[in-house]
């Protein structure tokens, strides 16, 4: 086996991991830093593979490394101050708002995705869609501990 250096930039580190490779495995979306090093803040920045035609697509609290869709053009990622949103390049961030304070969010398909909100009033593991209303596939009244899933395709 051998390597190859594709990329150098700064990139944010987090225990599971630095960087969302898109399933196609063209475009990588990852962190940085921006402003001062005690407000916390982020940017999402979106290029491809090797690191050629990099642009932010948001900035803000943004703690969590995005999810990309299935078919590479979205992804999932949430800023703690503003919520949740689907992203896409060249397009405005579209809000989620039933899916802030989501955890583990997976995407299923193109199009829906799954993720768990909780613990205040019990957890609830809801089915987003693009285009569509949120629904809660499951709910316990139980607001403590967390909550796991996996999808199986």
């Amino acid at each position: 086996l051998s390597g190859e250096l594709t990329m150098s930039r700064q990139m944010m580190y987090f225990p599971g991991g630095f960087a969302s490779i898109s399933p196609n495995l063209n475009r990588i979306l990852y962190l940085t830093r921006f402003g001062a090093p005690e407000a916390n803040m982020r940017s999402i920045n979106i290029s491809n593979i090797d690191g050629t035609g990099e642009i932010v697509h948001a900035s803000g609290n943004i703690q969590q490394i995005p999810v990309w869709s299935k078919d590479n053009s979205k992804f999932y990622y949430y800023d703690q101050d503003l919520g949740a949103f689907i992203g896409q390049e060249g397009a405005a961030p579209q809000p989620l708002p039933d899916f802030n304070s989501a955890y583990t969010v997976q995407w299923i398909d193109d199009n829906r995705f799954i993720g768990a909100v909780g613990p205040a009033g019990g957890w609830k593991l809801l089915l987003g869609t693009v285009d569509g209303p949120t629904g809660v596939i499951y709910s316990t009244p139980i607001s403590s501990g967390t909550m796991n899933f996996t999808l199986n395709r």
